[in-house]
């Protein structure tokens, strides 16, 4: 009498085809996790970017005084980048309340962000 062995060599096509599926789905995710990555990159570059304009616009107020308050609106654009920056003033009477203001869109949204810086000036001859 003959002995048989059952060898098992390779895989079977229904293991082959769960591994493309689990495959499959895992590049899915992985290939979506790696644009939402991008589109996060470009929004936190658009925020510090902002948050340097608003910084510039408060330090230049703070380096002119007191007496040179004024508001403003500006548009800026650096690369793909708009912005509006106003600046507002509030008298509080024996103070004023500054407010740097920068709006932008991102690319392709409609949604505005917006980053406000705000500092209390008082006269230099009080």
């Amino acid at each position: 009498m003959k002995k048989v062995y059952s060898f098992r060599k390779g895989f079977t096509l229904v293991e082959v085809l769960l591994s493309i599926v689990i495959l499959s789905i895992l590049l899915c995710g992985a290939i979506s996790m790696y644009f939402y990555s991008g589109e996060i990159q470009s929004m936190a570059t658009h925020k510090k970017i902002a948050a340097e304009l608003a910084n510039s616009k408060m330090e230049e107020i703070k380096r002119e005084g007191y007496n040179k308050l004024a508001p403003s609106s500006d548009e800026i654009k650096i690369g793909n980048l708009t912005a509006q920056q106003t600046v507002t003033i509030e008298n509080q009477g024996s103070y004023k309340v500054v407010k740097v203001n920068v709006v932008w869109n991102a690319a392709g949204k409609s949604e505005a962000r917006n980053l406000e810086l705000v500092t209390y000036m008082v006269s230099d001859h009080e």
